[in-house]
């Protein structure tokens, strides 16, 4: 699961080689931004990247960067709410767990897509 702090230190530090993008799964953006790095048009787009990055929600940048997990959970949690919502949902918070038990997930990702599951409800 991609980090927004880690994408804002990879822009911060290495942001005009494109790191950040790289990091973020954008690869064809990352490669532009290492073949015009010399003009430090990328070190500038970087800059204005940051800006984005810190004045965006955890939800709008887990949406954005994090696609596959939100999709997972979205496309389980879209159960029809009044057949077996119960065992259904005990399955899915049980998968949550499992998956922060064996290390596959923080904590804080744990409570997150928990507390999705229970507003679901």
């Amino acid at each position: 699961m991609k980090s927004r702090g880690t994408a804002i230190a990879f822009a911060l530090f290495l942001g005009g080689f494109g790191a950040h993008r790289f990091y973020l799964g954008q690869g064809g953006l990352g490669l532009l931004y290492l073949l015009f790095c010399w003009t430090l048009i990328p070190t500038l787009i970087a800059i204005i990247d940051i800006i984005v990055f810190i004045f965006t929600s955890q939800h709008a940048f887990d949406s954005k960067y994090n696609k596959v997990l939100i999709g997972l959970l979205n496309q389980k949690s879209t159960v029809n709410i009044h057949t077996e919502i119960k065992p259904n949902l005990r399955t899915l918070l049980n998968e949550i767990e499992n998956l922060k038990n064996d290390g596959l997930i923080t904590e804080y990702e744990y409570q997150i897509k928990r507390s999705i599951l229970m507003k679901s409800l």
